[in-house]
This record gives structure tokens, sequence and C-alpha cells, in this order.
């Protein structure tokens, strides 16, 4: 059922310059927009991965399995 519809993916990243080198320049996703807190790349279908500015990335405490 999920793979019938699109999905959007929230990644954090303390550097968004590097992010958009990895997923626009090595993968080749296309950006669909940009600014200072957040890049959003085009994925198959309708699905997208917006890439958001955080000052602790996935250390976060919100990424962690309890």
């Amino acid at each position: 059922m999920l793979g019938e519809h699109p999905i959007d993916v929230v990644l954090l990243a303390t550097d968004l310059g590097s992010s958009k080198e990895f997923y626009s320049g090595k993968l080749g996703l296309e950006i669909l927009d940009e600014n200072e807190v957040a890049i959003v790349y085009r994925c198959g279908g309708e699905s997208q991965l917006v890439v958001t500015a955080s000052t602790t990335g996935t250390a976060a405490e919100q990424t962690q399995a309890s």
C-alpha cells in the first residue's frame, strides 16, 4: 500500500552545503527548493527528500530510539 503513494523523508544535517554536494552532486537528485534552513530534493514519482539544518544533526534526542 505505501508503495502506491508518495512519501516525504526529512533528514537533519549540520552542514547543508555538504549534504547538497552529496544528494545533488553525487546522487544527482534535482533540487526543488532551497533556502538557508532546508533543501528539498525530488525523488521517484512525487516523493521528496527534505534536508533541514540542525545544530545537532542526527545526534538530536528526537532521532534516537528508546
